[in-house]
């Protein structure tokens, strides 16, 4: 059993800052006295100082696929947990879908590559198509339709209004990462694909964006309606200013 704080002399905060709905949890720092102030995710930061001359200038239309690194990431290293795909099977199952997408439906798939991504023989992994690093949110906001499998990311394409289709391989699902796409799935009340198997998509379908669906994400997991439309920190230095204020006058 955890000693309660009490006992350890530690007293609930005075300020708590939280993102979205969902993000104000039970805690024992936190009591009825605690001031909640509501900041939004970090994302919404960079959708702030971003603006319309940030753009990617493509003469074709294309998906974009937000890739996460998962063949060579180093996170496994510190963690233990292993990687969830590997290379050998999950860039030849990627270059098969994004084919099926170019040949299907006339629009070109791009490559939101992931900050860490090795930048060697990436474009060949990935079927010697168009790669950009550093520009996620220019990419998601000139695009059609978003590729993704979890990626935080997926801010931008709720902020950007742009319509999302979540897909996995055969090692996805078997690994400890699955249930982090349901609930991103489900929390927009979308279907997952896994291009391994016989699952059909239809990406006219996929096309569609449920405005409330991407309305409650917003408010849960990105930013109140309400909060102040300035960066994050200067919320948060407002409101320690003004607590280090209130203690002196007191």
């Amino acid at each position: 059993l955890l000693t309660p704080i009490k006992m350890l002399g530690i007293q609930p905060c005075s300020v708590v800052f939280a993102g979205g709905k969902k993000s104000l949890l039970k805690h024992p720092l936190i009591s009825a006295k605690s001031k909640v102030v509501h900041i939004h995710a970090n994302d919404y930061d960079i959708f702030l100082k971003s603006n319309k001359e940030d753009r990617i200038e493509l003469n074709y239309r294309y998906a974009v696929f937000i890739d996460q690194n998962l063949a060579h990431n180093t996170d496994p290293m510190i963690t233990g947990t292993g990687r969830v795909v590997t290379e050998q099977n999950y860039f030849p199952s990627l270059k098969k879908f994004f084919d099926q997408i170019e040949k299907e439906y006339d629009i070109r798939v791009v490559i939101a590559a992931h900050p860490r991504a090795r930048q060697d023989n990436i474009r060949d992994l990935f079927g010697n198509r168009d790669i950009f690093y550093g520009n996620t949110l220019p990419l998601v906001r000139e695009s059609e339709i978003i590729l993704l499998h979890y990626s935080n990311a997926v801010n931008f394409a709720i902020l950007c209004k742009k319509p999302i289709l979540f897909f996995t391989t055969k090692e996805l699902d078997s690994s400890f990462r699955k249930p982090a796409i349901d609930s991103l799935a489900a929390s927009l009340n979308k279907s997952i694909y896994n291009i391994d198997s016989e699952d059909s998509f239809d990406l006219a379908l996929e096309m569609e964006v449920n405005n409330e669906m991407y309305r409650d994400f917003k408010e849960n997991y990105i930013k109140i309606d309400g909060t102040p439309e300035v960066s994050f920190w200067e919320v948060v230095t407002k409101s320690v200013d003004n607590l280090i204020y209130e203690a002196k006058r007191d």
